[in-house]
């Protein structure tokens, strides 16, 4: 019988080898399972309870801009196929659903890439509306330059105040949301001491951006510019080459096209032929 509760402390072990082969072992969750646990919202186990594990995990999460987040959303793969994907949003829909209607959250949202076809499946069945989507670049390790060296670059924390940071022209374009390492949100007084506690404003050789290891390393480039994603790609993939299998992830909005046959032509590489495939989407009753 399978039964759903809130996740334990002691059931990571569970989570840590369920999650052991997804993403090529770069999934995230296990390097936020236990902030989850403490963070507000809902952490949701699927637990067999004859083999007495947990075989699927989800999580509803309220960002510091009222945001009812949905993430985390995890089967066991030998139990694939008996829809206890379907319970665990369902179940977490409805506590978002409920939560909104109390006034405590302001929207309903979630994103995803566009290979995880189920998942998008799954929610647009449950009124989720795409709302923004960009195009996932990044320069794999075998493409940097062989005679790069990290001491080339000049690297220090970038210190905007807070008044820079939510007025970014970056940000603007985005509808006023920041998207980064698949959380979109707005730029708060608490998002934005968020990322100075993780040293995630980061500039490099003059150029500004932020900077977060989520399972893999994601930047942004404030100067959406070749030159700018150049510098901050070469730089995380000379630190990350050799340690991870996941070279440093950016996005680009499609309409940008000189941007983009400019990443074409400079050995960028994509996931989906330069289609957008990087999705923001909001629930709508």
């Amino acid at each position: 019988m399978i039964i759903y509760r809130k996740m334990r402390t002691t059931d990571f072990d569970d989570v840590k080898e369920m999650c052991r082969d997804i993403w090529d072992g770069a999934d995230y969750l296990p390097q936020l399972f236990h902030q989850w646990l403490e963070a507000p919202g809902f952490f949701m186990a699927a637990v067999d309870q004859e083999a007495n594990k947990v075989i699927g995990t989800g999580k509803f999460s309220i960002l510091s801009d009222g945001t009812g987040w949905l993430e985390g959303l995890r089967v066991h793969e030998d139990y694939r196929g008996i829809r206890i994907s379907n319970k665990i949003t369902d179940s977490l829909l409805e506590l978002a659903k409920q939560t909104l209607a109390e006034g405590k959250i302001e929207k309903i949202a979630y994103s995803t890439h566009t290979t995880s076809s189920k998942s998008i499946h799954l929610m647009e069945e449950r009124g989720f509306k795409l709302k923004q989507s960009y195009i996932t670049v990044f320069k794999a390790f075998d493409d940097l330059d062989k005679g790069l060296k990290i001491e080339a670059f000049d690297v220090r924390e970038w210190q905007p105040e807070y008044e820079e940071f939510k007025e970014l022209h970056y940000i603007k374009r985005r509808n006023n949301l920041l998207p980064l390492a698949f959380v979109f949100q707005k730029p708060t007084l608490e998002l934005y001491h968020s990322i100075k506690e993780d040293k995630g404003f980061m500039e490099i050789n003059g150029v500004k951006g932020i900077y977060k290891y989520k399972g893999e390393p994601n930047f942004l480039v404030v100067d959406e510019s070749l030159e700018a994603i150049e510098t901050f790609a070469k730089y995380y993939g000379l630190k990350h080459k050799g340690i991870i299998n996941f070279p440093p992830l950016t996005t680009v909005l499609q309409e940008d096209k000189r941007l983009v046959e400019a990443l074409q032509k400079n050995g960028y590489t994509v996931w989906c032929d330069w289609n957008t495939d990087y999705l923001y989407y909001e629930y709508e009753a």
